[in-house]
C-alpha cells in the first residue's frame, strides 16, 4: 500500500480521537520506538502527566480511566497489544506501537506539544524551543549542548548510558519539571540535579555500580520514582524526608530495610512499594505515614503475616495488593484504616480471607479479590 495512504488514514484515525485520547496517544512519543511497554508503566506517565483527570466520576482511579483510555486506543488500532496476565481476567500487560504509528505521534507532538526527539552527540540541536524532549543515549558519548534545551519542561532519557555527566550539564534546565531516566548510568543523582529548581515527576533509575547518594536537593519534587537493580539492593533511603512538598512516591526495587515514618516525605499521600521483597513486615512502618492516601504493595514482602495495629492508616482511602506469594494472614486492629473506601487483591494465593475489620465496614465502596 502507498505509504502517503497508509499516513492519510492513520492521521485521520488521530484526529477521530478525542482530546483525552489524543493526549495519551501523544504520550507514546516519550517511548523508543519498537519497544515493548509495560502497561503499568504507561499509565502512571499518563497519569502524572495530567491526561486521565478531565471529567472522570471521582470514584474511579486513574488506574482504571487508564485502561479504560488504553482500551480506546488498542480498539482503534493505535496501540498493540503484546502480552496479557494470566488467569480467568486477563488483562493487557505489555503494549507497543508500531513505526507508522510512532512517526505519526512525534509529529503530532512536534505541532501540538512542542515535542522535540534530542539526540545524545549533540548533532540535532532543538529547531523550536521545545518544552517536551527525549533523548536518545548512545553507549559511546554525551555531548548535548544544554543551552539550546533551556526551554524545556520535561526531558526523558532512553537507552543506554554508563558514564557520568557533567554536573553543569544540569544547570542550564531551570524550567524543568519532570525528569526521567530510563537505563541512564548516573552514579550522583543528587549532585546532578541539585541545581535546577525542580519541581517535577520523576528521577529514575538508581546506577547499581558506584554509590549514588539520596535526593538531598530535590527539595521542590511532588513525585518521584526510584527504580533500582534486580540484583542489588537501593542505597539508604533516610534522607526522603527532606523531599518535604513529595506527595507521590515509587520505589522499585530490592530494599534490604524500609526507612522509619518520620524519614519518609511529610506530605506523602500515594506510595508504592513494587519488588521490594522485604523480610519484614512493612505495616508497622507505613501505618504511620500520617498523610497517606493510597498504598500499592506488589512483590514488596516475602512473609506469611502483615499486622496493622489500632487506629493505624489514619487517612488512607485505597489499598492494593498484588503479588504477595507467602502471604496468608493480614490482621487489622480495631479503628484501623477507618477511612478505608477501596481495597483491592490480586495474586495473593495463601491469602484466603480478609479480616472483618475491612470486609465489613460500612463505608467500604469497592472490594475486589481475585
Amino acid at each position: 500500500m502507498d505509504l502517503s495512504v497508509v499516513s492519510s488514514e492513520l492521521e485521520l484515525s488521530y484526529h477521530k480521537l478525542t482530546p483525552k485520547l489524543k493526549s495519551c496517544f501523544l504520550g507514546l512519543v516519550f517511548f523508543k520506538e519498537g519497544s515493548t511497554v509495560r502497561v503499568e508503566k504507561l499509565i502512571h506517565l499518563w497519569s502524572t502527566g495530567g491526561m486521565l483527570s478531565q471529567g472522570e466520576a471521582e470514584h474511579e482511579t486513574d488506574e482504571e480511566i487508564g485502561r479504560k483510555c488504553l482500551d480506546e486506543l488498542i480498539n482503534q488500532y493505535l496501540v498493540q497489544v503484546r502480552d496479557l496476565s494470566s488467569g480467568d481476567n486477563s488483562r493487557v500487560k505489555i503494549c507497543s506501537i508500531n513505526s507508522n504509528l510512532h512517526m505519526l505521534a512525534v509529529t503530532k507532538a512536534e505541532e501540538e506539544v512542542r515535542f522535540e526527539i534530542l539526540r545524545s552527540d549533540g548533532s540535532s540541536l532543538a529547531s523550536h524551543k521545545p518544552r517536551h524532549g527525549a533523548i536518545n543515549c548512545s553507549m559511546e558519548e554525551f555531548n548535548y549542548c544544554a543551552n539550546q534545551l533551556n526551554h524545556l519542561v520535561s526531558l526523558f532519557f532512553r537507552g543506554w548510558l554508563h558514564f557520568n555527566v557533567d554536573p553543569s550539564y544540569w544547570k542550564s534546565f531551570e524550567l524543568l519539571k519532570r525528569l526521567d531516566f530510563e537505563g541512564f548510568g548516573l552514579k550522583t543523582l543528587s549532585e546532578m540535579v541539585g541545581n535546577t529548581k525542580l519541581h517535577g515527576e520523576t528521577a529514575r533509575h538508581y546506577k547499581e555500580n558506584g554509590k549514588p547518594s539520596s535526593p538531598l536537593h530535590l527539595e521542590n519534587l511532588d513525585c518521584l520514582i526510584l527504580r533500582g537493580s534486580q540484583f542489588r539492593s537501593m542505597p539508604p533511603l533516610d534522607e526522603l524526608a527532606i523531599l518535604n512538598r513529595l506527595t507521590q512516591l515509587k520505589l522499585d526495587g530490592l530494599i534490604i530495610k524500609l526507612p522509619s515514618a518520620g524519614d519518609f516525605p511529610p506530605t506523602l499521600r500515594y506510595l508504592t512499594l513494587a519488588n521490594t521483597c522485604l523480610g519484614v513486615d512493612p505495616m508497622p512502618v507505613l501505618e504511620k505515614i500520617s498523610k497517606l492516601f493510597f498504598l500499592k504493595l506488589r512483590n514488596a514482602f516475602t512473609g506469611e503475616q502483615m499486622l496493622v495495629s489500632e487506629f493505624g492508616f489514619a487517612k488512607l482511602r485505597v489499598l492494593c495488593i498484588a503479588e504477595l506469594w507467602n502471604l496468608r494472614n493480614l490482621h487489622v486492629g480495631d479503628g484501623a484504616m477507618r477511612k478505608l473506601l477501596r481495597v483491592e487483591i490480586n495474586n495473593c494465593p495463601y491469602l484466603k480471607n480478609l479480616p472483618n475489620e475491612i470486609a465489613l465496614k460500612a463505608n467500604l465502596e469497592k472490594l475486589k479479590m481475585v
